[in-house]
């Protein structure tokens, strides 16, 4: 059983759903509520196990009566988990009688291309019920590649499949609520957010100021960011010129400059003097303490909280498509966003976005996962080597903690593979040297964070 919601309803608009009994009604998660005692632990019972994975991106139509040994392999970790997740890059629904339009922007599918973005069949929904997703994200920057319509069609048809859902909505409200599920080990509540998204994704609370009446918008549980290039002093005197020849005035004592031409806030650049090179990122208060707002309803409501993001953000502000992965770090607010969102109550945080693995810290006893890679990969041309080695993570819960993550390595078909068209993309199970590239690239980012993985079997695992 799924909700979208934490027990109250929305409006006319929103599709019958089912709502949870709570335990304790839980805060509205955009209540200024004061920051509560720390959270309980998770109060599944022993043998829980939640199974966890990255980008869907495709598969793009059916094709799952193609019997595959090795395919079965990676999701039968699924369905012996008591809940799948995955993030659904893109949307899910059927073309042909799609009553909306695609949107005059999307997220990158084909960068500045009008009327694309990646779209699912709807059938494809059952499909992934069956494989063992029970929940998804759906806050990423290619949720509203077509427009508002398209989001709303998603929700609707992944209510219709039975899978929970957070991250998108027919409001703020909405978008930032739980979604639940209930398995015979207790409620797991799924939290979504992206900080990475499209201008137009963001979605709106509604209400009023006395003199206008706003209705609320559809889209997604966006965590808003300015981005600030740091660089040297050198460096600044030079972008201060610049900015000063645009017409922006720039004081002697200023630390801090915006290229903006013509005023396109969209395609603004700020810059600041600093010591050291980098980026660093400004958060939008209320987002973030919205997030985390929902974060602790979500716990309240349930037995053991999730909390995924969608976050392309890097350090140096480099993305996988032009720099070695190896040589990019997550944004500056990820880690302090982990730990508030973990004391807030999150028992398991997932990153997806970056199309590569990044490394899983241990917080607490709980898991953060830095970077998912992908489940699928249906591209149908060539990206990195790294792009197409992910992993498939089991986390099991004994005495209300995690008491063990076992991690799967996983490998995509690339084109140069020259797989068939039903296997393009396509996880399976990676063996000897495979797994051990795979495992080491997890096992090497994840000291950093003081994390050790034992490789056993092809298997990495993880006791906190």
């Amino acid at each position: 059983m799924i909700a979208a919601g934490i027990g109250l309803a929305f409006c006319a608009t929103t599709s019958a759903q089912w709502q949870p009994v709570l335990k304790k009604p839980p805060a509205i998660a955009s209540e200024d509520t004061a920051r509560p005692t720390p959270p309980a632990p998770a109060s599944v019972k022993d043998g829980f196990t939640l199974a966890v994975g990255g980008d869907l991106l495709g598969p793009y139509y059916p094709r799952f009566t193609v019997a595959d040994a090795g395919r079965a392999a990676v999701f039968q970790i699924f369905q012996a988990a008591d809940a799948g997740f995955a993030n659904l890059e893109g949307n899910l629904f059927d073309t042909w009688n799609f009553a909306g339009s695609p949107a005059a922007e999307n997220g990158g599918f084909e960068q500045g291309g009008i009327g694309s973005g990646p779209v699912l069949p709807k059938s494809i929904a059952v499909d992934l019920k069956r494989l063992g997703i029970s929940m998804v994200s759906t806050a990423n920057n290619h949720s509203l590649d077509w427009g508002v319509e398209g989001l709303v069609s998603t929700l609707r048809n992944l209510d219709e499949a039975g899978i929970a859902h957070a991250g998108g909505g027919r409001s703020l409200f909405e978008a930032r609520s739980p979604g639940f599920v209930e398995t015979a080990h207790g409620r797991v509540a799924l939290i979504g957010s992206a900080s990475t998204f499209m201008p137009m994704a963001p979605a709106g609370g509604g209400g009023g100021d006395g003199r206008l009446l706003k209705a609320p918008r559809a889209g997604i549980a966006a965590l808003r960011s300015r981005p600030v290039a740091l660089v040297t002093p050198a460096e600044f005197e030079t972008l201060a010129g610049i900015a000063q020849r645009q017409g922006k005035p720039v004081e002697k004592s200023d630390d801090e400059v915006t290229l903006a031409p013509n005023e396109a806030v969209f395609i603004q650049q700020s810059f600041r003097r600093s010591d050291h090179t980098g980026m660093t990122y400004e958060l939008q208060p209320d987002d973030r303490s919205g997030i985390l707002k929902a974060i602790r309803a979500g716990k309240e409501g349930a037995d053991v909280a999730v909390y995924s993001i969608h976050a392309h953000e890097t350090d140096s502000g480099g993305q996988e498509f032009d720099v070695d992965p190896a040589l990019l770090h997550p944004a500056d607010f990820l880690q302090p966003l982990f730990h508030d969102a973990v004391d807030s109550g999150a028992d398991v945080v997932l990153t997806h976005g970056p199309h590569v693995l990044r490394g899983i810290e241990i917080y607490k006893g709980k898991p953060i996962f830095y970077g998912l890679g992908s489940l699928f990969f249906v591209l149908g041309k060539e990206f990195r080597p790294q792009w197409y080695d992910s992993v498939v993570a089991a986390i099991e819960f004994k005495n209300g903690k995690v008491s063990e993550i076992r991690l799967y390595p996983i490998i995509l078909g690339s084109a140069s593979e020259n797989r068939t068209r039903d296997e393009q993309g396509m996880p399976h199970p990676a063996h000897g040297a495979d797994a051990v590239r795979v495992l080491g690239s997890i096992q090497k980012q994840s000291a950093a964070f003081g994390t050790r993985i034992v490789i056993q079997k092809d298997i990495g695992i993880i006791r906190p």
